[in-house]
């Protein structure tokens, strides 16, 4: 299958010039029927949570008819971060499959981001979603659940053999984004596609950097930091063969194994060094 990465630098709050944006990228790079274009997390509206409920569009509103229009104009399809409404009219932060036929699947990021403040502006879904693509499961996930290895277990055991990961992920952190692509891509033994949004917001500078990751680890492509796009191949029988000829994911123990102090801290209420220590004892780690 083949895969573009649509690297914005979404215009602030501005759903029509960013769908402007994205349809002049793919006329410019044209796709061809059948791929998957990927773009960043809140691609029609950048990062902004002081506006979510006013941004925020039902699934029939028209990021989700323009961008339905484009698929069926190259029979193409696209994995899209927008700010939808829920059935309740909450706002989510929503990762959309989107094709010719209009939205296959829909994923709401399930850890929002803390500090800014994600979790009152875009509440926190609660599902992992598979959803078929060129005939294998594929999962769509979101930014910051990138640090959750838990939940992109979840999908790989569920039999995922792609993960799409959607960001909005500043500069000052660039290192991490690259190398939790990888480690996800090799603990889950899958294709990873994480698609970063470049340019600069309010708040923040963004590096872009996406890249499309193999199950062995490999770089397959990487992008740098301006807006534009770019487009690779990938076999998703790959990562089914390599589960075969690897069973790491086979061997895993069903249960969680259970965490035992030694020497028994109920006992001796200290730590090996003759104290117990505590966080704020010990400061606070990140």
């Amino acid at each position: 299958m083949r895969v573009t990465l649509l690297q914005l630098d979404p215009v602030w709050e501005n759903p029509a010039a960013n769908l402007d944006r994205i349809t002049a990228i793919c006329e410019n790079h044209p796709p061809l029927p059948g791929d998957l274009i990927v773009l960043p997390e809140l691609a029609t509206t950048a990062f902004s949570v002081a506006t979510a409920r006013a941004l925020a569009e039902p699934e029939d509103g028209p990021s989700v008819h323009h961008l339905q229009d484009l698929a069926r104009r190259w029979d193409i399809h696209f994995m899209a971060g927008l700010a939808l409404l829920d059935a309740a009219g909450t706002p989510r932060n929503s990762s959309a499959l989107i094709g010719p036929n209009g939205i296959q699947a829909r994923y709401d990021k399930l850890q929002p981001f803390s500090p800014p403040g994600e979790y009152e502006a875009y509440p926190p879904g609660n599902h992992v979603v598979l959803t078929p693509f060129a005939g294998h499961p594929i999962s769509p996930f979101i930014c910051y659940d990138l640090r959750f290895p838990e939940i992109f277990r979840q999908a790989a055991g569920a039999g995922a053999v792609l993960f799409t990961v959607i960001a909005s992920w500043p500069e000052m952190r660039t290192e991490h984004w690259r190398l939790l692509l990888k480690a996800r891509a090799i603990e889950n033994q899958a294709f990873v596609i994480g698609v970063n949004r470049a340019g600069t917001d309010p708040f923040f500078r963004y590096p872009g950097r996406s890249a499309v990751i193999d199950p062995m680890g490999q770089v397959l492509c990487e992008m740098d930091d301006r807006e534009g796009a770019a487009t690779t191949t990938i076999r998703l029988e790959d990562a089914v063969e390599w589960r075969d000829r690897f069973p790491a994911l086979r061997d895993r123990r069903a249960e969680s194994p259970r965490v035992v102090w030694q020497p028994d801290q109920k006992s001796s209420g200290t730590g090996a060094s003759g104290a117990m220590t505590s966080p704020s004892q010990t400061g606070v780690l990140s």
